[in-house]
């Protein structure tokens, strides 16, 4: 685990520009789609690249949930590798949804059933496209990322730990940046109602453990907020 993390700080190192320091452990930092892409395969970056170029919301969401299920694992206490997994997981948890029709995720009225079953197919259709460019647990994380606990998920009907940790992990990062966000079709809503629709659902849509990390993030992040707001006098 030592070699690992210190290989990986190294190459962070070399793509930030060589003759820097790099910290192994720490959940790496996102600033924007482009840093995001810096370590990726070029299939992957590809990949993103088309999904940045045809919804750029969707990629700033994925880039978003990336983030946020990093900040999750952290919490978790994640390795080093499964962190970097978990965050590639996070950045092409929607990349499935290039194969889906523009009359259908461009719509911005009520969806209909055909339209669901479309949606649907992007965690199949994101396997399809990087099983072959990426680590497999990513790739299984990829496919399962819309399983829940209770079996009630898809695509394969998965219930509990069957559940890639990876995907249960993104799962509830992919929920919580999904109701903070706006939408064309409503308002966003404040982290403490996005908090509270999470813990409702602990244990039959999203696993308790991973729910109360992210509301260890979320505490995090206000408090941050909060310093930014109110900086001491004396700093």
């Amino acid at each position: 685990d030592m070699v690992e993390s210190a290989d990986r700080a190294l190459y962070s190192a070399k793509r930030s520009g060589k003759n820097c320091t790099k910290v192994a452990g720490g959940a790496p930092a996102f600033a924007g789609a482009g840093r995001a892409l810096a370590s990726m395969t070029p299939v992957v970056g590809t990949l993103l690249a088309a999904l940045r170029m045809r919804a750029p919301w969707l990629a700033d969401h994925s880039v978003r949930v990336a983030e946020l299920a990093t900040q999750i694992g952290s919490v978790l206490e994640m390795k080093v590798f499964e962190l970097e997994r978990l965050r590639l997981t996070g950045l092409l948890h929607d990349v499935g949804m290039l194969a889906v029709p523009d009359e259908v995720l461009m719509k911005t009225d009520p969806l209909t059933e055909d339209d669901w079953d479309s949606i649907r197919s992007h965690a199949a259709n994101g396997f399809q496209l990087i099983a072959d460019a990426v680590h497999e647990d990513v790739a299984d994380a990829v496919l399962s990322h819309h399983e829940q606990m209770d079996g009630e998920g898809y695509p394969r009907g998965l219930a509990g730990t069957d559940i890639p940790l990876f995907a249960r992990v993104v799962l509830v990062a992919d929920a919580y940046d999904a109701m903070v966000s706006d939408r064309p079709h409503r308002a966003s809503m404040t982290s403490e109602e996005a908090i509270s629709e999470l813990r409702a659902h602990a244990g039959t849509r999203f696993d308790g453990e991973v729910v109360e990390a992210m509301i260890e993030v979320d505490r995090q992040m206000n408090t941050s907020a909060e310093i930014l707001q109110f900086p001491d006098k004396t700093g």
